[in-house]
């Protein structure tokens, strides 16, 4: 592992920021010149690495689980580029990117493990419900009583 193995992001990306990763690490990969396959699976190991970038894992333990991934747009050598690309990109983003000894997803006070995945709903658990019983609405009229709205002659 080398010293930038460590590097995580600090904060959020905005979507420039984020358009901008994307087409940098994009440009690592193997993606044959109009291989449909090839671009869909570009496309989703890349969701995959911002998801694990969001959870806080560091760019060594994204380089490694891309590897693991054995994708042929993605071999050996295309993800280890892909880290130094990572690296390079969240040093300069704000001069200062702090390594982060957490490289495993985050724990809500329940005890759930919480990640970008499951907080957005993808992995159909997170979404905040809105059962709250109080407001019992009338899902024909609108009405929050229950009872039903005249009609006007």
């Amino acid at each position: 592992m080398s010293s930038t193995d460590d590097i995580v992001a600090t904060r959020k990306l905005t979507e420039s920021e984020t358009a901008t990763l994307r087409s940098l690490l994009k440009s690592q990969l193997n993606i044959k010149a109009g291989d449909a396959q090839d671009e869909e699976d570009a496309g989703d190991l890349l969701d995959y690495a911002f998801a694990m970038i969001a959870n806080g894992r560091n760019v060594g333990c994204v380089t490694e689980e891309l590897k693991s991934m054995e994708l042929e747009v993605c071999p050996a050598e295309s993800a280890q580029k892909l880290g130094s690309c990572l690296s390079k990109f969240l040093l300069d983003l704000d001069g200062s990117s702090r390594p982060s000894s957490e490289t495993t997803p985050k724990k809500e006070s329940s005890g759930k493990v919480s990640n970008a995945l499951t907080n957005s709903g993808a992995l159909g658990s997170a979404r905040k419900s809105n059962n709250d019983s109080s407001k019992n609405i009338n899902r024909n009229d609108g009405r929050r009583d229950g009872t039903k709205q005249q009609q006007r002659s």
